[in-house]
């Protein structure tokens, strides 16, 4: 099956900010007072910023905690493209890869889709961390699209045996996700626990039955 991928080019630094404030076009024109259209076509390359709306957006994300100089990054002499810029490119799928999209993009959606709760995120993603590295790695080949007899391959294991772990690595990330995940089973993200002091094998209690 072909599937085509259509990249469209934005201002990387701003768009990645926005994502990380959780704004849109429309929430940064509404902070900094610009026209709508202005700040989407700087953000999508279409315009080189002035000076006067470089430091008004400045200004807002410093408000948010956030220190971002658009000009210090926008080349001195690029005043931007004269249309929207798009990337096609079409690549043949086999539905095993469809497959490991789909499942990878359900993890994906348990960690940003509104209808979960924050500890439900948490325990996404101390789930990927508490995965043993094989399991992992299985687990981020078939995100990008890896088939199952590829990974077999590459770690030199049976496809049976890496579809079983593929599929006990999944069961454990939705076992902490479930609707009978408590968060003192869970503990604290890993991310502040140090390295060896213990802090992961509290973290990595086992939930609601799944194996170690």
């Amino acid at each position: 099956m072909k599937v085509t991928a259509i990249t469209r080019f934005k201002q990387g630094d701003l768009f990645a900010l926005l994502e990380k404030l959780g704004w849109n076009q429309a929430e940064l024109a509404r902070r900094t007072g610009m026209n709508p259209s202005t700040v989407g076509n700087i953000i999508n390359m279409r315009q080189r910023p002035s000076l006067a709306q470089a430091r008004k957006i400045y200004d807002v994300f410093e408000e948010a905690g956030e220190f971002f100089d658009l000009m210090q990054v926008w080349p001195e002499h690029f005043k931007g493209f004269p249309i929207r810029i798009e990337v096609v490119q079409t690549q043949e799928l086999t539905e095993e890869q469809l497959e490991g999209y789909r499942d990878y993009l359900q993890v994906k959606d348990a960690q940003s889709g509104s209808t979960f709760t924050d500890e439900q995120f948490e325990a996404v993603e101390v789930a990927l961390k508490c995965l043993s590295p094989i399991k992992r790695f299985i687990v981020e080949e078939r995100s990008k699209g890896k088939t199952l007899a590829e990974i077999a391959s590459a770690t030199k294991r049976t496809r049976g045996g890496v579809d079983q772990m593929y599929k006990s690595a999944l069961r454990k990330i939705r076992n902490r996700i479930g609707l009978n995940f408590k968060r003192e089973q869970c503990g604290v993200p890993l991310l502040t626990g140090e390295q060896g002091s213990g802090e992961q094998e509290r973290i990595c209690e086992p939930v609601n039955g799944e194996e170690q």
